[in-house]
């Protein structure tokens, strides 16, 4: 399952359902409470590392200066404290001053390099102001570099959101789950280069990755079978396939050969496949054997399976043929709507349609009842030739061991057409 979602880098929230929407429009504003918070922890860090490193810098420069003796050390404080503000609001003004030339196109170079120089000069007093004891002297050292590192990252951030907001920085990488990047890393890929250049959401370029890939396999089986038709039909030469293969837009043959393609019929066709061998209404009971015309050609050319769905209980084969009447009725009611309306199942309707299309269902009595009629109208047959006939076999069996297939026939070819289930066999 994908993650929860989050924001677009335009701003927009990605096409979600109603209330993975909502949860998406929370996580933004969560996330723009955790970024306000996150500034005043870091104004917070640097006011207190500066104060700290300038503490140290009053310090230094109040015990370690040449001092005359009648000075007092408030007085020295006094007239040391400027100095070492001077020193720290140094070091973050000229770096203020870089991002600002940055920001108009420059690289800022003197005052960057500047910078530095204000952070060194202030690092460098509290350690050498302090070096009888180190313990102060790393200290006041680390708190002057850890002020101006704050102050320089956090002006550095706010210069790349400000380039992110107008569209001058590339959007972040999309990040996807290990268990796609392992099963698809050509999509992946692709869904990156996407997610660059046409600037799509994270999940809606994978999908267009995947169909651009989809495509090309597409694209490349057809041309691999058409410029095969084409060499069989110029007698083996490759010559004029090969160039017709190379210029053909195969993007664009595959959707005029799909308009082609009877969808309906296939679905048709392989659903009928996925049907059971049996209906409700192949429950045992008695029928009338009315008299009626025999179609023995329709039912001997009737695929079995046919055959074996129509029900051998009068009353439900009636069923049948008044549904099928009501079907030629209403030809432009589609099969799913009229299962739905008739109350029957959709491989029931597939059942009565295949049978009535065939003309199985023409007649008043079932398939069986007509080939029971049929046998007992028919002139006795004299068998006594094939009596004296050897035993007929088949040439890959021995005769004197016939395999399990083989006992079965006799019962088949007795007559038995009708199973204890009421259907024919």
């Amino acid at each position: 399952m994908r993650p929860q979602p989050v924001a677009r880098a335009d701003g927009g929230l990605a096409a979600l359902p109603r209330a993975a929407a909502l949860d998406a429009k929370t996580m933004v504003k969560m996330s723009v409470i955790r970024g306000r918070h996150a500034q005043l922890l870091a104004g917070a860090l640097y006011n207190v590392a500066a104060l700290g490193s300038w503490i140290g810098q009053i310090w230094a420069g109040a015990t370690n200066l040449p001092w005359p003796e009648p000075f007092p050390l408030w007085l020295r404080l006094l007239i040391v404290a400027p100095f070492a503000l001077v020193i720290d609001l140094g070091g973050v003004a000229t770096m203020a001053i870089a991002d600002w030339r940055r920001s108009e196109g420059e690289s800022a170079l003197f005052w960057r390099i500047l910078s530095f120089v204000w952070l060194g000069l202030a690092v460098g007093i509290n350690i050498i102001g302090h070096l009888d004891l180190p313990l102060l002297a790393v200290g006041f050292g680390f708190l002057g570099a850890g002020a101006f590192a704050v102050a320089y990252g956090h002006i550095e951030a706010r210069r790349r959101d400000a380039l992110k907001a107008a569209g001058l920085l590339p959007r972040d990488k999309p990040r996807y789950g290990d268990d796609i990047r392992k099963s698809e890393p050509d999509a992946v890929r692709l869904a990156e280069r996407f997610y660059y250049e046409d600037g799509l959401d994270k999940w809606a370029a994978l999908d267009a990755a995947r169909e651009s890939i989809r495509s090309s396999r597409h694209s490349a089986a057809l041309a691999a079978y058409l410029k095969k038709q084409m060499t069989e039909t110029h007698g083996g030469d490759q010559t004029l396939p090969g160039l017709i293969a190379g210029a053909i837009r195969f993007d664009q043959l595959a959707e005029l050969v799909m308009a082609q393609v009877d969808l309906h019929a296939w679905a048709g066709h392989i659903g009928s496949q996925l049907s059971p061998p049996t209906t409700d209404f192949d429950d045992p009971g008695d029928y009338d054997t009315g008299a009626g015309t025999v179609p023995s050609h329709m039912i001997a050319n009737a695929p079995l399976d046919v055959i074996r769905r129509i029900p051998n209980q009068q009353g439900h084969y009636d069923l049948w043929r008044w549904l099928w009447a009501q079907m030629l009725a209403n030809p432009e009611m589609d099969p799913a709507t009229f299962a739905h309306r008739f109350d029957i199942k959709p491989r029931q309707e597939q059942s009565i349609r295949k049978a009535g299309s065939m003309r199985l269902l023409d007649f008043p009595q079932t398939p069986a009842a007509r080939l029971v009629h049929a046998a007992a109208a028919a002139a006795p047959v004299d068998l006594s030739d094939i009596a004296h006939r050897p035993r007929p076999f088949a040439a890959d069996n021995d005769p004197a061991e016939p395999e399990p297939a083989d006992t079965a026939a006799p019962a088949a070819a007795s007559g038995e057409l009708v199973s204890t289930a009421g259907t024919v066999r």
